[in-house]
């Protein structure tokens, strides 16, 4: 029998191609070469499935992000790696988010307003982001009186959101996508010395 975690990749890549409501569990188990019996068995019904689909698309999020930035050479190189994937990454989120807002609202929900899972999530995050500030602030890339915490705020609360709620970007004008390029673009602007402005310009500008 098909490894569980293979099921949930492959239902999750389904979902985001076609769509949560166009997605049947026949369809599922077809696509998967087991019998509708076994699927149920394993996930119970397709709302479980999709909630533990939906956890699987932020971890795989999660993921890419540090396999990405692992060979960076510096924290400002670290964060321009952040913005090669995120097209296909925001398209994804934002498809599934929006099938599963529309069609399951409970699961969206349960999972957007998750306490524990959500702060579990947004902690790590802020860690990395926290590490990140003050090994720039080290390298002379950021600016040294800066005040950390309040940074870290306010990159969190613009980048987390944007990932968990990409709705909320609807009527802006811009395309979530976008909205994440300039939220890490004028936010590291915003923090860096000369010596980090200089950086961000020639990765920008595709100088390195």
């Amino acid at each position: 029998m098909l490894d569980k975690q293979h099921i949930i990749a492959e239902t999750t890549r389904m979902f985001i191609q076609q769509g949560v409501r166009a997605i049947r569990m026949d369809d599922i188990a077809s696509h998967m070469g087991i019998s509708k019996r076994t699927l149920y068995e394993l996930f119970g019904d397709k709302e479980n499935l999709i909630g533990q689909c939906l956890a699987y698309h932020f971890e795989s999020i999660d993921q890419l992000m540090k396999q990405r930035t692992m060979k960076a050479r510096n924290v400002i190189e670290e964060f321009i790696y952040l913005l090669d994937d995120w097209d296909s990454i925001m398209d994804g989120n934002m498809k599934l988010m929006e099938g599963i807002k529309k069609f399951y609202p409970r699961i969206y929900e349960e999972a957007t307003q998750d306490k524990e899972k959500g702060e579990y999530r947004l902690n790590m995050f802020k860690n990395k982001i926290r590490d990140g500030i003050r090994d720039g602030i080290r390298d002379g890339f950021f600016l040294p009186d800066i005040n950390v915490e309040l940074a870290i705020m306010i990159f969190t609360d613009s980048v987390y959101g944007l990932i968990t709620r990409p709705e909320r970007y609807s009527q802006s004008n811009i395309t979530p996508s976008e909205a994440f390029k300039y939220i890490v673009t004028y936010f590291f602007r915003g923090i860096s010395t000369q010596k980090g402005i200089r950086l961000l310009d020639e990765y920008t500008l595709g100088k390195r």
